[in-house]
């Protein structure tokens, strides 16, 4: 007995005979066509996990969240700048000028050895609007400006540089 085999033009036969095209996939492109879309699902796996991986980082560095210890970098008048250890050297010790920020938004300025008396300090409320960042004591605010690694303060004409520890 004979057995009849279905016959399985490729797609060639359909195109150059029929003239028309094919919607669907003949047995010899299964596997180009698999091969192809294992790669488009390999390209849009790593799209996603860019995307995810910079969602990540926006949101770990979105908001710029500037609590923290800073410490006294620079001290100047607008004439001249001179460096935290320039200014340790002139009085023979540390500075230790340091400016806490905290979570809940209060933060503590310990002026170290300009204070006019042992463990002055100014303690008040902060917030961050923008590049701007507002210290509040008892009412009065003094605006600094916030770069995500130092703040800027400028009292009294004197600019105070305070980098993050």
């Amino acid at each position: 007995m004979r057995v009849c085999r279905p016959f399985e033009p490729d797609r060639s036969y359909f195109e150059t005979v029929m003239m028309i095209e094919l919607p669907f996939a003949v047995k010899t492109e299964s596997k180009e066509r698999k091969k192809i879309m294992n790669t488009n699902t390999k390209k849009r796996a790593l799209a996603f996990l860019m995307a995810l991986a910079m969602m990540v980082m926006l949101a770990a560095c979105g908001g710029m969240n500037p609590a923290g210890t800073y410490e006294l970098s620079k001290m100047g008048d607008g004439s001249m700048e001179m460096t935290a250890e320039e200014l340790s050297a002139i009085y023979g010790r540390e500075l230790d000028v340091t400016l806490e920020l905290t979570e809940d938004y209060q933060f503590t300025l310990h002026m170290g050895i300009m204070a006019d008396e042992e463990g002055e300090a100014y303690s008040g409320t902060w917030e961050l609007d923008g590049d701007a960042l507002i210290l509040n004591v008892e009412g009065e605010e003094a605006s600094c400006t916030y770069d995500g690694k130092t703040i800027v303060m400028d009292m009294e004409n004197v600019i105070l540089t305070f980098a993050k520890q």
